[in-house]
């Protein structure tokens, strides 16, 4: 059961969520945010996370996909009285999901469906790199620089 007046960890900065975002995600409960996006150690995001309810795991802060899982399996250990977790991925197979299951910890991820746009432009730009040899170039000119 969620309840109201949680403790919501998102380990993103406060400015990257408009103002409308804050205020709903502050009528939850207390809500904490990372200063930055870049990796923290364990020991700074287990005192940003104590008694948390919701963490909200942005995989950069974790460590990236190397460290993110070990790192997260650490932090739900540390949080009794965890009840979910949204990460900012398509992918869940870094987290542990038995570990979630056995905890009964919800979790929630961005569907894939958001970067379909970005998906498409990507190959595009990436079948432009291939049709133009641009790589190819740019390795031959860095060479000559050196």
């Amino acid at each position: 059961m969620w309840l109201i007046n949680m403790k919501i960890c998102v380990f993103n900065p406060q400015s990257e969520f408009s103002k409308d975002q804050q205020k709903q995600l502050s009528q939850l409960g207390k809500v904490v945010y990372t200063k930055t996006r870049e990796q923290l150690p364990i020991e700074q995001l287990l005192k940003l996370v104590k008694n948390a309810d919701v963490l909200a795991v942005g995989i950069d802060v974790i460590g990236g996909f190397e460290r993110g899982r070990e790192t997260l399996i650490n932090i739900i250990e540390s949080l009794p009285n965890l009840k979910g977790i949204a990460v900012d991925t398509t992918d869940t197979q870094w987290i542990d999901l038995d570990l979630c299951r056995k905890r009964k910890i919800v979790i929630s991820n961005i569907p894939i469906s958001i970067y379909r746009e970005t998906v498409a432009e990507h190959t595009i730009a990436l079948l432009l790199c291939v049709a133009k040899r641009v790589i190819i170039t740019d390795r031959r000119t860095q060479k000559r620089r050196s």
